[in-house]
């Protein structure tokens, strides 16, 4: 099954043409595990009260349905990591505090490559591995380590199996960023130079905007600076 404008599809079933509702459940999980907060997004497309009904879906917990998330998380955080490894050692640039414990986790996912997963449940356990926690956020990485994970400060210390990205604080030292999120960051920059140059723009925006515009100049600077030194002399 296809859908118009999406390279990816439903890969056709030898069994069965239909799409059944076991395979629905896979696909929904497929879905859920590549959307930021997708657990969320699926409650309120579905219309449920609580995430705890969407992680339940057809039935309870025993549905088995989040072992399904946790398989399709799985996966996709290996490749995700197999992307990020092949650019890393292409000679992407790393930076940020967390830059270290990034480099050295990206590296050891070799590991899982091959691995044998029998079940879902599985598959659960290894998605919690400490060397799969390299999580993609806005314009940056999120190395989880949760006794550092300032996150933990706005959840109550609710984040034990992962950060919180949408309370993620710029002073985390769980952060790092790659070329690629500079490029993003770059881009914003620019934007707020617009607006910071226009004679227009009220003075109390002015000054956010401005603050802001101070803020990733010094992250993009600190990037650029870090590529130079690890050049080759």
């Amino acid at each position: 099954m296809t859908q118009p404008s999406r390279a990816d599809k439903i890969p056709d079933d030898p069994k069965c043409p239909s799409l059944y509702l076991s395979r629905f459940r896979r696909t929904l999980a497929w879905h859920i595990a590549r959307r930021p907060q997708g657990i969320v997004a699926a409650s309120v497309q579905y219309g449920h009260v609580g995430t705890q009904m969407t992680q339940g879906y057809a039935g309870s917990l025993a549905s088995g349905f989040p072992d399904e998330h946790s398989f399709e998380a799985f996966l996709e955080r290996l490749e995700n990591l197999g992307q990020v490894h092949a650019r890393l050692l292409a000679g992407e640039h790393v930076s940020g505090p967390a830059a270290p414990r990034y480099r050295a986790r990206v590296t050891s996912t070799a590991r899982f490559e091959g691995i044998t997963v029998p079940s879902n449940a599985a598959a659960r356990r290894l998605l919690n591995s400490r060397d799969l926690q390299v999580i993609q956020g806005d314009a940056m990485s999120c190395v989880f380590d949760s006794a550092r994970a300032l996150c933990n400060k706005e959840t109550g210390g609710n984040t034990a199996d992962g950060p919180h990205l949408g309370t993620c604080r710029t002073s985390c030292t769980n952060i790092a960023r790659t070329d690629r999120d500079i490029e993003e960051l770059q881009l914003r920059a620019e934007g707020l130079r617009t607006i910071v140059a226009d004679p227009l723009c009220p003075p109390i925006r002015h000054a956010r905007e401005q603050a802001e515009l101070d803020r990733l100049t010094k992250i993009i600077t600190i990037h650029k600076e870090g590529e130079h030194d690890e050049r080759p002399r």
